[in-house]
């Protein structure tokens, strides 16, 4: 069963799934009944695959920014560190024709 709310929690054996936890985990794993517990009761928080994406991206972005605080540069697929995006702005100052030519020239010539 796929348990995507706490209703789906309620007609659940919480023992039956603290043992096939501890069995897939290959030992004991402490505070694991308890931790079902208050998941079922309410008392707990319910982690869906959505909140979690959510979580990760909302701490990305604050990563993101903080890099680019210190000189990252954004670029499509990810950031350049700052030591990167300064170089990249020296090869553009020594005539590189575009921001592409010039990480395109960086990358031949690293891997030569």
């Amino acid at each position: 069963m796929t348990i995507k709310s706490l209703k789906d929690l309620q007609g659940i054996d919480m023992e039956a799934e603290a043992r096939a936890i501890e069995a897939d985990a290959g030992r004991r794993v402490p505070g694991i009944r308890k931790a079902l517990d208050e998941v079922k009761t309410g008392k707990g928080v319910l982690h869906t695959p959505e909140s979690l994406a959510a979580h990760a991206r909302k701490h990305q972005g604050n990563y993101e920014k903080r890099q680019i605080e210190f000189g990252a540069r954004r670029i499509p697929g990810g950031l350049l560190s700052p030591a990167a995006a300064q170089a990249l702005d020296k090869l553009l100052a020594d005539g590189a024709p575009s921001k592409v030519a010039a990480i395109n020239l960086a990358l031949i010539a690293a891997a030569e």
